[in-house]
């Protein structure tokens, strides 16, 4: 209006303060952003995210070897864990059917995805829910703690038959006796 630059472009921001106001800005979004989604949707109908939080972890085996040593070997990924909280406010209708909804999905063992802008943590499940109402937001609006886990999905080997058993590959399924002369 009449050359006067918003007001985003008028002050000038150090770079990680422009990435915060950026991610701020997009709770506001028209349809929101960040939320827990179903095949592409919004699982959950929210008034916005306050929280999210997504815990990667691994384990490493040790063996131990002569002389009080370790040797440690095989790197294993663990399913990864998040929590997101959401803000539901509205009539007590509203309220309550988020409420529901809620629950009834940590009880669903259907597979969800968190959704950011700036990353999808796909194949999750609810495990936990936790409700808060407080003076400091209103006790109007629900903030549902939400707990999730990944689900790891394993691929299917096939294995085919073959014409003649003597013909199949060896297998190594796991220790073995040795076998007596």
């Amino acid at each position: 209006m009449f050359g006067i630059p918003t007001l985003q472009n008028a002050i000038s921001y150090p770079a990680h303060v422009s990435t915060t106001v950026k991610a701020i800005a997009s709770l506001f979004d028209d349809p929101p952003i960040w939320g827990i989604y179903i095949d592409d949707r919004p699982a959950l109908e929210c008034d916005g995210a306050t929280t999210v939080d997504v815990h990667f972890e691994a384990s490493i085996s040790n063996a131990p070897q002569e002389g009080g040593k370790l040797l440690s070997y095989n790197k294993v990924k663990q399913p990864y864990k998040a929590h997101i909280t959401l803000l539901k406010g509205g009539d007590i209708i509203v309220r309550d059917t988020f409420i529901s909804a809620l629950i009834k999905f940590r009880d669903d063992l259907r597979l969800l995805s968190i959704v950011t802008p700036d990353h999808v943590y796909s194949n999750v499940n609810i495990v936990s829910v936790a409700f808060t109402r407080n003076p400091d937001r209103g006790y109007l609006l629900v903030a549902a703690e939400i707990g999730l886990d990944e689900v790891m999905i394993a691929t299917a080997i096939e294995e085919k038959e073959t014409a003649d058993s003597n013909g199949k590959k060896q297998q190594n399924n796991g220790q073995v006796e040795a076998k007596k002369a």
